[in-house]
C-alpha cells in the first residue's frame, strides 16, 4: 500500500476527527480492551489542541495503488499518532532512563489497513522523528490487556517501566503498562 507520512495541519481537522470517531466505532466491535469509547475518549478537546500544536503525525494513502477498493481515496488518513513532550502526571512516579524524551499518544491504525505493516511503518516514522528532534528516549503507555499494541511496541524495542493507574473522568482507574524506548 502506498502511504506517506506528514505532520497534520489545521486543514486536516475534519478528516482527523472523523478518523478517530470511526476508530472508536471499530474498536467497540472488537474484544480488545481500550479506553476509547464513543462520547468519552478521544474527543475533539483531546485531539484539536495537539493538532494545533503540530504534534500529530498522519499516514495518508498516496493514490499509487493500482487496485484501490471502493471508498479508498488518495490522501485518506489511515493511521495517526501524537508525538510530543507531554505525559500524564502519573508518569513522574516511575523510574525512566531517558532524560530528553518524547511521548507517543493516540496511536491508531484504520481497521481497513490493519495487518498490512502500517503500524510498524508508523512506529518507524515516529522513532525517526523523535531522534531528529533530539530525544534520547520515547515514552508511552498502553492498557495492560492490549496485547496487540504491546507486541507492536516490544517489536520496536520498547521495554516496561512499570504500571500506571490511569482513568477517564468519573471512571475507575485502569492498569496501563508504561514503556520506554532508548534511542
Amino acid at each position: 500500500m502506498g502511504i506517506e507520512f506528514r505532520t497534520a495541519t489545521r486543514g486536516d481537522r475534519a478528516a482527523l476527527l472523523g478518523f478517530y470517531a470511526q476508530a472508536v466505532k471499530d474498536l467497540a466491535a472488537t474484544d480488545n480492551p481500550c479506553l476509547w469509547r464513543e462520547g468519552r475518549y478521544p474527543l475533539a478537546r483531546d485531539i484539536l489542541p495537539r493538532l494545533d500544536a503540530g504534534s500529530f503525525v498522519v499516514a495518508c494513502r498516496t493514490g499509487q495503488e493500482q487496485h484501490d477498493a471502493p471508498g479508498e481515496e488518495p490522501g485518506e488518513i489511515v493511521a495517526a499518532a501524537v508525538l510530543d513532550r507531554e505525559t500524564d502526571p502519573a508518569y513522574a512516579t516511575l523510574k525512566w532512563e531517558g532524560r530528553d524524551w518524547m511521548a507517543i499518544h493516540l496511536l491508531c491504525v484504520a481497521a481497513s489497513v490493519r495487518r498490512q505493516g502500517v503500524a510498524d511503518r508508523l512506529m518507524g516514522e515516529l522513532i525517526a522523528r523523535a531522534r531528529s528532534g533530539g530525544a534520547d528516549s520515547i515514552r508511552l503507555d498502553v492498557l495492560v490487556g492490549n496485547h496487540p499494541a504491546r507486541r507492536l511496541y516490544a517489536r520496536h524495542g520498547f521495554t516496561g517501566r512499570g504500571v500506571l493507574q490511569l482513568q477517564l473522568e468519573d471512571e475507575e482507574p485502569l492498569a496501563n503498562q508504561a514503556m520506554e524506548l532508548l534511542l
